[in-house]
This record gives C-alpha cells, structure tokens and sequence, in this order.
C-alpha cells in the first residue's frame, strides 16, 4: 500500500474534486484548492526525500513485473507532486482574474498528473499507453478551457486531431513490438531482443513509431507543428502546465524504453535520435529569433530546450557512460521544468489583466519593477545556460557526457545553438532592462503564496547554480 502513496494521493484528490463537482457544481472552493496545493507540495518534498535517502521500502517491480517502483520512480513522482502543488499556486490569481478558477480546471490537472505518474512506472505497454492517454486528454481539456475565445477553441482542436495521429502511431509501434517479440511487458521484451528471438524487420519499424508519437509529446522536430500554436492558443495557466510536468514523464519514459528495453538494439536506430535532436536544436533556435508573441518564442524555447534531453540519451549508448548520461538528462529535465515554471509565475503576475503580452510589452520592465525584472532575468540566464544560474550546470553535464562518448560533432553543435539561443534569451534581458518604459507595461499582480514560493523557485536557480552539488547529489543517489 506504502509503495502506491503518490497514485493514492493523486487519485484520491482527482475523486475529491469531481464528488465536489457534483455536489455544489456551481461553486468555487478556493480555500480547499489552496489547501491541496499546499498537501500536494509536502507529499512531494516527502516522496522525494524518500528516494534521496535510499530508503529499503521501495523495490523493483510489483503487480506480475508490470510496474516499476524504484528510486528514480518514487524521485519523479515527487518531484511532479512538488511541481503541480507550486504550481496551482502560481495560477490560482490568474485564474480568478479571468473568471477561469473554476473546480473541473483542477480536476483535469490532478488526472493529467495521475497519467504521468503511471507513465513513469509502467512496465507494460498499455499500461504506458493508458497513462500517457489520461495525461493528454487532461491538458487538450485544459488547453480548450477558455472557450469564449476562438483562438483557444482552435489551439485546442489543433492539438487533439494531431495528438489523436501520435497515438495511432504509439498504437501501431506497440503492436508491431507484439508481433515481434509476442509480449508486451518490458521485462519479457528486453529478454526477447537479448535472446535474438524476435523478427529484427518488424522490431525496428515498431520501434521507429514509438519514437515518432514520444517525439510529438515532447514537441520534437519534425513533430513540432502544433507547439507554438497550442501555446499562443491556450490561456496561460494551461500553457504553464504543459510546457513543465508533462516533459519529465515522457523523459522518464525515453529512459524505460531506449536506455533499457530496446537498449540492445540501439545502433539501429541511433541515427534517428541525432537527427530530430540537431534539427529540434537548429529549426527551433532560429525560428524562436524571430517571434515577437513571448508565448510563441518559449514554444520554440522548450522544443531546443527538450532536444539537449535528447543529446543526453544519446549518449548513453555507451554501457560506460549509461549512468552518468541518464543522470545528465534527468538533471536537465528537471532543470528545464523549474526554470520554465519560474518564467510563467512572472508571465501569469504580468498577464493577470490582458492575456496577451509581446516581447515590445516588456519595454523598462526593470525600471518600474526592479525584483520582477532580476527575477526575469535569471529565469532568461538559466534557460540560456549562463553561469552563474543551475542551467549552465545542466548543460554543462550533457556536453561531458557527449564529450565522453566521443561524440565532438554533437557537442560541437550543441554549444553552437547554445550560443544562437542565448540571442533572444539575452534580448528579453535587453527589452526589460536598457529600453523605455512603454504604457502597455503591465502592472504585476499575485498572491503572497505565489510571490514567496516564486522567490524560492529563482533563489534556488541561482543558488544551486553556485552550489550544483547539492542537487546532483540527490540525482545520483535516485538513479544509482
């Protein structure tokens, strides 16, 4: 019972808001979502814990070796339970402020939480499936909540038709692998390709769809059509949700299945990851140059951002390096979310009266709101990779594991987009700080909950780029 906590805890929070749901459909609990969130943050510093320290209660596998509790399990599940505690934080005055508070918003998320934890403990490919269906029917829900504007009614449309084809592919890659290897649990899977007993031909074309519908989760090019419209779409609060948690389970389902599962057949189909990773890395860096919405600038952000992920798998082909590039890539993820996470509490604080805010809107930021624009500031550095913020670190460990693995085209590359990433980065930094004030600046306006949990968010950004042992520490100790 003790292993499934987290599922239990999700679950029974998602049941708790539908019977609310039902019973007083047209009320608002404020006070009782204010109180999940802060149930859900300590659950997950308490999850998290628990896997840091090793603790002897977590163990391998259960329910006939179809799901995994291990470390890195019980760590991710607590770093997703923090993270939508925060941020339900985060949105709650933004949601108020456009009449979209409302208990259905927070019962889609909690069940998309509940689809990524499965996500990271499945062992069986429908029950992976299953997971990543509950997750993405959760935030098309949510990226179409704001229903009285066209352009989210269209985002949404946009992102279901296209997802629906992704899991068509997921469908038709999983049920190749069945006929490859006449099972679907990854264990008996894993087997069959290290005993050779499976038909090579259709193992390799399953396994190439699986790679193109992850790749559409994750917004990789050439998979990445409907991100900067789903963001420019969406309202803010569901863009926050799906530019953050939903990225470390389908990391930690890269890690399941193509660092163990096909892991003995990976030279076949290593040229592929390569390709989506340096043409995500180059497309999405120059395209982003030239956006003016921020929305759409951070949809080309975070597929570049998720294409360093993929760098990291990469190179974990090497049985020596398997370890640390597993290590590398989780690290950034995790990274990644906190930073994006960062940038949205800003956003929402700036959008809470007018939805929408260019880049132009930003203009002596700095001037009229000194702490909101630092804070900006190191959210735009640690995305960038700009010392002294805990994104240099991050990438700093996937270029060693490149460099360890002997692959210097790559990590050449990736320092060279890192640079042409740093363009817009460092000229939001430029707009806040050395423009005018422009009369379209936007007033900040938050919680105290969200102001103080905001300050820690970009405190420990910075803090734990001087200091990046602390965190790596606790990596090592899930993973190992």
């Amino acid at each position: 019972m003790l292993l499934l906590l987290p599922e239990i805890l999700v679950s029974f929070l998602a049941l708790s808001l539908l019977v609310l749901l039902c019973i007083s459909p047209n009320k608002t609990c404020t006070k009782t979502i204010c109180i999940m969130a802060y149930v859900l943050i300590l659950s997950g510093i308490y999850f998290t814990a628990l896997a840091s320290c090793g603790s002897n209660c977590i163990v391998d596998s259960i329910f006939h070796n179809n799901y995994i509790i291990d470390k890195l399990a019980y760590g991710l599940k607590g770093i997703l339970i923090l993270g939508s505690g925060i941020i339900i934080l985060y949105i709650k005055n933004y949601l108020i402020a456009h009449n979209l508070f409302k208990t259905e918003f927070f019962a889609l998320f909690i069940l998309s939480i509940l689809g990524q934890i499965i996500c990271i403990s499945a062992a069986h490919m429908l029950l992976t499936y299953l997971g990543i269906e509950l997750m993405a029917l959760s935030i098309y829900g949510l990226a179409a909540f704001n229903y009285s504007k066209q352009i989210s009614i269209e985002a949404a449309i946009k992102y279901m038709v296209l997802g629906a084809i992704a899991s068509a592919f997921l469908l038709y890659g999983i049920s190749m692998v069945y006929g490859a290897t006449g099972s679907l649990v990854y264990s008996e899977i894993f087997n069959s390709i290290a005993d050779k007993s499976y038909n090579s031909t259709i193992m390799l074309l399953g396994v190439i769809f699986i790679i193109a519908a992850l790749a559409f989760k994750l917004g990789l090019v050439p998979f990445h059509m409907w991100a900067p419209d789903v963001y420019e779409g969406s309202n803010n609060a569901s863009v926050l949700i799906l530019s953050t948690l939903p990225k470390i389970a389908i990391a930690a389902l890269f890690y399941r299945l193509f660092s163990h599962v096909f892991y003995d057949i990976s030279g076949k189909y290593i040229m592929i990851f390569q390709v989506i990773a340096i043409s995500s890395l180059f497309v999405a860096n120059l395209t982003a140059i030239m956006q003016k919405n921020i929305k759409r600038m951070l949809a080309y952000s975070t597929i570049s951002q998720l294409a360093f992920v993929l760098l990291a798998f990469i190179s974990s082909y090497d049985k020596s390096n398997l370890i640390f590039a597993v290590n590398s890539g989780m690290f950034y993820t995790v990274i990644y979310v906190f930073s994006a996470m960062a940038v949205f509490s800003i956003l929402l604080g700036l959008t809470s009266v007018n939805d929408d805010l260019t880049i132009n809107d930003l203009k002596g930021l700095a001037k009229k709101n000194p702490l909101i624009g630092f804070g900006l500031l190191i959210c735009m550095f640690s995305l960038a990779g700009i010392p002294p913020t805990i994104g240099f670190y991050a990438k700093l460990l996937v270029i060693q594991s490149l460099v360890h693995t002997h692959n210097y085209i790559l990590a050449i590359l990736a320092v060279v987009s890192s640079v042409i990433a740093a363009f817009y980065y460092l000229r939001i930094v430029k707009v806040i700080y050395f423009d005018e004030i422009t009369e379209k600046l936007p007033e900040f306006i938050q919680t105290k909950s969200a102001k103080l949990f905001m300050l820690l968010n970009l405190c420990l950004l910075l803090a734990l780029g001087i200091y990046p042992k602390a965190l790596i520490g606790i990596f090592q100790n899930i993973i190992y």
